[in-house]
């Protein structure tokens, strides 16, 4: 009699969370990303999971942080939603800690290692990157012949990236080497596995290395050279292509683009305009090696939703699950697409669809450095905003590009200042979390 008892209330137990299982319910996201991509990609979770209704919040837009204090303050927060800067997001009590859902989910296991931890702060998990924008090379290969100098393999180096954007510049045709030479914000990580973005290393910006240094020195002879083909003012822009607001790399004047993963879908046109034929390079390796420097997104969950099960789904769906992954390469696929945000997990089977489906000359060469990484800090660092504001009051940019002072110069000052601003800011978020 208490084993027919027993088994009738598990057959109970069963039946009733079964029921709340599938119990519908509605969910809210909101996204800054391409709205019709969205739109599909939630059509897709909802035959998914077809006890969750999503609603599409268009009423967050930009200023992003403004738009989700006002929605906070009026008890309209979304269920789901991109942050931009997750540090202010969990000071003002926008986000919940998703760490109970993360940890115990076996697919975070494949996010890439050196992205993982960006949003976690005193042990609980803010954040999920959604995308990741690689830094690599646009190399035109049509001007590399042309001037009948080699295309470099793709285990390049820095170096080799310095000699050709040399070489390659030639003034009397207004052909430029290279475009984008802010090698601070780099190379001192390629050099220096220790480091990050512009020598980040944990606790400050350690300006006054000399990998930061040696860096932001090479980058400026260049600029100050007329190699770097960013270094243009309008009025140049406008006399060369007879626009101010002219990309010279995409008019087919610039050998070697350094940008983002972002910039891919202008590569077929400018091809079919004659620009040039466009390969996509891995960022060249230092004395380190190769290490790729990548932009990520975040999304994140609110701290008052009352569905976490179901905006976990959602957030897992939208980013880093493999499920949601290979519908979006559906999408993109359909729609004829170049891959600009790529994914922020390794599932093997994703990586071999994209490999096979997107055809851009070097896109796995890229994938392969993607073990290895450097993420940007903007999202996720406490104090990074209020450095900025800093470096901006102080003038510190212009002073430098413009030679008024020596890099090594201001370094001891904006390294102290950097020091001082992150550990105020570190504070203000430890205290938020008390």
């Amino acid at each position: 009699m208490k084993r027919i008892t027993a088994l009738m209330l598990m057959l109970v137990f069963i039946f009733s969370f079964s029921v709340f299982a599938e119990e519908e319910v509605t969910i809210s996201y909101a996204s800054w990303a391409d709205p019709e991509i969205e739109e599909e990609m939630v059509n897709r979770f909802m035959e998914e999971y077809p006890h969750i209704n999503v609603e599409i919040d268009d009423s967050i837009d930009w200023p992003w942080n403004e738009s989700l204090g006002a929605a906070a303050s009026a008890g309209n927060l979304p269920d789901v939603f991109y942050v931009f800067e997750i540090p202010v997001s969990v000071q003002n009590e926008w986000v919940n800690d998703i760490s109970p859902y993360y940890d115990a989910d076996p697919e975070t296991d494949r996010m890439y290692e050196d992205m993982v931890d960006t949003a976690v702060y005193d042990g609980g998990r803010y954040a999920v990157p959604s995308f990741q924008f690689p830094l690599g090379v646009y190399i035109n290969k049509t001007l590399f012949e042309e001037y009948n100098i080699e295309i470099p393999s793709y285990d390049w180096t820095l170096d080799d990236m310095y000699n050709l954007a040399i070489r390659l510049t030639n003034p009397a045709d207004d052909i430029f080497g290279i475009q984008g030479t802010n090698f601070h914000e780099h190379w001192p990580a390629v050099n220096n596995h220790d480091l990050g973005w512009n020598a980040y290393d944990g606790e400050k910006f350690r300006f006054t290395s000399s990998e930061w240094i040696d860096a932001y020195n090479t980058g400026r002879e260049m600029r100050t050279l007329g190699v770097d083909a960013d270094a243009l003012t309008d009025e140049e822009r406008e006399e060369i292509f007879g626009d101010a607001g002219a990309n010279p790399f995409v008019e087919g004047n610039v050998a070697m683009n350094v940008d983002y993963s972002w910039f891919l879908p202008t590569v077929p046109e400018m091809e079919e305009e004659g620009a040039g034929e466009i390969a996509f390079y891995p960022y060249p390796g230092g004395e380190d090696g190769q290490s790729t420097y990548v932009v990520t997104d975040y999304i994140g969950m609110s701290s008052v939703t009352e569905h976490p099960e179901e905006a976990y789904k959602l957030m897992k769906f939208m980013t880093f699950g493999e499920t949601g992954m290979m519908n979006r390469m559906d999408i993109y696929e359909e729609r004829g697409m170049d891959l600009a945000d790529w994914p922020v997990a390794n599932h093997e089977e994703v990586w071999a669809r994209i490999e096979a489906d997107f055809d851009v000359e070097g896109i796995s060469a890229v994938a392969d450095t993607l073990d290895n990484t450097f993420v940007d800090v903007f999202k996720w660092l406490p104090g990074v905003d209020a450095f900025h504001g800093y470096a901006h009051e102080e003038e510190v940019w212009d002073r430098l590009d413009e030679g008024s002072i020596n890099a090594a110069d201001l370094a001891p000052e904006m390294e102290q200042r950097s020091y001082e601003i992150f550990q105020e800011a570190r504070q203000l978020l430890q205290d938020a979390l008390q």
